[in-house]
């Protein structure tokens, strides 16, 4: 997609015709400023994808054809001409069209034909737009933000959260390990495996630990999630990839849920069991002080459960990790697929730097969410 405030066409040659060299604007007939695709058929006509449908150049201004659109936005994302001189548009929305010169008219061949497809077309349609919003307002905005961060700044911050959770010594294995996949020049994509690998987590923990909650404080719903759980967790790993492939097609998308989908497990699992052994004593002298039902959540099962939940979000980080070097299958560009390039060329050499690059990102989190831990239980006086 080329997306611009104005279009400026320098000599595109047609066969009938030559565009003049100038801006053209609204005030030329154009429907918006945004661009997605143009194609100069073998009549001489210039024609011109926006998201409102498509205009077509006379040669003295543009001209939109009538397009039937769902919502009011076609979102144009190709146009092409076959051997007959048809035109044909493949919209975002609103499926394929073809343009009939004649009665100046697009016919949709999606939403035309029969209920069932129209049907069928709206459920992916809805499935698109929610990989669509993924991609452009959660994974890319994450994505671009540390594909920019240097090198010696993440391991400097680091380094210094080592240093503020653990001493000396959790810095320089902090800084240290972060600093060796710099030096191995697997900066761009151990970016590429943390950026997945923590939303996949911060969602699973979003997603597990109100899940854990209400199967701590309901026996009911423990007895129901407690299986579902246990399967989960015994599923194999490629098992996860079957159907988001089939419903959200291969990308960063889909290796984002089937990570969500494995590492979900450990947040649900240690939320649950760190509320419930909350000694039985302590919230009977919550509740014999009049606390309620929500304040000895609040104040005594929570704050006690703390450091058990965080180590379900450690141990949902190490899957995460474990199901990302799988979800390398469906296109992600990370480390896993390091992995894969290098099994598939016999390098031993490039496969084991990208393995310890790995290892490397689950031993800094490991450390520092344990350190966090620890912390946490001697302010508590569990330690």
């Amino acid at each position: 997609m080329r997306f611009c405030y104005i279009l400026i066409f320098l000599s595109i040659q047609t066969p009938a015709q030559v565009l003049p060299v100038k801006t053209y604007s609204a005030k030329d007939g154009l429907n918006s400023n945004s661009i997605y695709s143009v194609l100069p058929d073998t009549r001489g006509i210039l024609w011109v994808g926006t998201p409102s449908g498509v205009n077509w150049y006379d040669g003295a201004r543009f001209t939109q054809p009538p397009m039937a659109a769902r919502g009011g936005q076609l979102y144009v994302n190709e146009l092409f001409e076959d051997s007959r001189h048809n035109i044909w548009v493949l919209t975002f929305y609103s499926g394929l069209y073809k343009y009939d010169m004649q009665q100046n008219r697009f016919y949709n061949y999606f939403i035309d034909t029969t209920r069932l497809e129209a049907n069928s077309n709206n459920f992916f349609d809805m499935i698109e737009v929610v990989r669509t919003f993924m991609l452009l307002h959660i994974l890319n905005p994450v994505r671009a933000f540390l594909d920019g961060m240097p090198w010696l700044a993440a391991t400097g911050l680091l380094a210094l959260a080592g240093w503020r959770l653990g001493g000396a010594k959790l810095a320089i294995l902090a800084g240290g390990l972060t600093f060796f996949c710099a030096a191995v020049g697997l900066w761009d994509k151990t970016m590429a495996t943390v950026y997945l690998c923590g939303i996949g987590s911060v969602l699973a923990a979003l997603i597990g630990i109100p899940i854990g909650v209400l199967g701590a404080r309901s026996d009911t719903a423990h007895r129901i999630i407690t299986p579902i759980i246990d399967t989960l967790q015994t599923l194999p790993s490629f098992v996860f990839l079957i159907p988001v492939v089939m419903l959200f097609r291969v990308g960063d998308v889909t290796a984002l849920i089937a990570v969500v989908s494995f590492a979900i497990v450990p947040a649900i699992r240690y939320t649950d069991h760190g509320i419930r052994q909350v000694p039985p004593a302590l919230i009977e002298a919550a509740r014999v002080s009049g606390c309620t039902r929500q304040q000895i959540f609040r104040r005594v099962q929570l704050p006690l459960a703390l450091p058990e939940i965080m180590l379900g979000i450690n141990q949902t980080i190490l899957l995460a990790l474990s199901m990302l070097i799988i979800a390398a299958m469906v296109g992600t560009r990370d480390l896993g697929q390091e992995v894969f390039i290098s099994l598939a060329k016999a390098d031993s050499g490039r496969g084991i730097v990208a393995g310890l690059a790995v290892a490397f990102i689950g031993i800094v989190a490991d450390r520092l969410i344990g350190a966090s831990s620890a912390r946490a239980r001697r302010r508590l006086g569990l330690a």
